[in-house]
């Protein structure tokens, strides 16, 4: 927690950002954040329990608004809700290969083919 008088960093997002966690923070305002519920799926069709709000919340960002809010909620320590964005950050990953996981965040695989045939030996336990 801050001290009184400590400065705070404010990061850098978008105001649509800081209206979106002003929305998340109002919404949870009147009590814990609500627990899990149901099973839901993500835009790209993976699945994890959360309640339909937050789920209604969360597809409505952007990739780039969604990481933005992660890094805000992390500065500001607003754990429900950087645990929210961790979580379906992480449900977008699931089941993805490093391929797909390359394409969905425009990652440039800078990997020789025989470095990553190495890589793939060394690891060959998580497949």
């Amino acid at each position: 927690a801050k001290e009184k008088g400590e400065d705070v960093q404010i990061p850098e997002a978008s105001a649509d950002v800081y209206l979106k966690i002003e929305e998340w923070c109002k919404h949870h305002l009147d009590g814990p954040p609500q627990t899990p519920k149901v099973v839901t799926s993500v835009k790209d069709g993976s699945s994890f329990d959360i309640d339909p709000w937050n789920q209604e919340f969360m597809t409505s960002l952007s990739q780039e608004e969604l990481f933005e809010m992660m890094i805000a909620a992390q500065a500001w320590e607003i754990q429900p809700l950087l645990d929210l964005a961790a979580k379906t950050i992480a449900t977008m990953l699931k089941g993805k290969s490093a391929q797909q996981i390359r394409d969905l965040f425009d990652i440039e695989n800078d990997f020789t083919p025989e470095e990553e045939a190495a890589i793939k030996k060394e690891h060959e336990w998580t497949d």
